[in-house]
């Protein structure tokens, strides 16, 4: 919430969490960015700035864990682009299994400058999906039963780590970190869904 309140942004997405929910949370202090509502009193105008805030449930069958928004008075260009601050932020998280990245400050105007540098300026999100595991079939016989125990190499955030510089195996040991002792069983009864 602290960063919430520290950034004011119009729409706050979060997912993957144990329920889903909406709010709007307005910002006594209002700014200059995020969205701002005109709000009447009985002597004068205020202007108030909410950020719009979705969280989605987990990615589970009878969940809500997708939604669709349309931002019709969104300028510019429809892109997704990576955010230089956490770009830097990232090159100086420890590696997995160090102290923890709470202790972490908020990177210099340098770290920022850098990273837009080494991006030449162009932090638009590349589109070069790449499919690294086979689709849902559900016709086939394994289409229930357990999640996948292992994990598979995904080249869209390699290649992002080789930009940002972080090199060697760091992604093998971030992938290597995570361990899920227990695989999810997402059941194959169509009841579920």
């Amino acid at each position: 919430m602290q960063l919430l309140r520290a950034l004011k942004p119009s729409h706050w997405f979060s997912a993957h969490l144990h329920c889903g929910f909406a709010a709007v949370v307005e910002h006594p202090d209002g700014g200059p960015t995020g969205r701002e509502t005109a709000t009447q009193t009985t002597q004068t105008t205020r202007t108030k700035q909410t950020t719009k805030f979705l969280g989605l449930d987990k990615c589970l069958p009878g969940r809500h864990y997708l939604q669709w928004v349309e931002f019709p008075d969104a300028e510019g260009d429809k892109v997704f682009s990576y955010d230089a601050e956490w770009l830097s932020i990232l090159t100086r998280a420890p590696a997995p299994g160090a102290p923890s990245v709470a202790t972490l400050s908020r990177p210099t105007p340098e770290e920022v400058e850098r990273i837009r540098a080494r991006f030449d300026g162009d932090l638009k999100i590349p589109e070069n999906f790449e499919v690294t595991a086979p689709p849902h079939d559900p016709a086939s016989p394994s289409a229930g039963g357990a999640m996948p125990t292992s994990l598979r190499d995904n080249p869209q955030t390699a290649a992002l780590l080789r930009r940002l510089g972080i090199g060697g195996d760091a992604a093998a040991e971030m992938v290597a970190a995570i361990e899920n002792p227990e695989a999810l069983d997402v059941g194959s009864s169509d009841e579920d869904w």
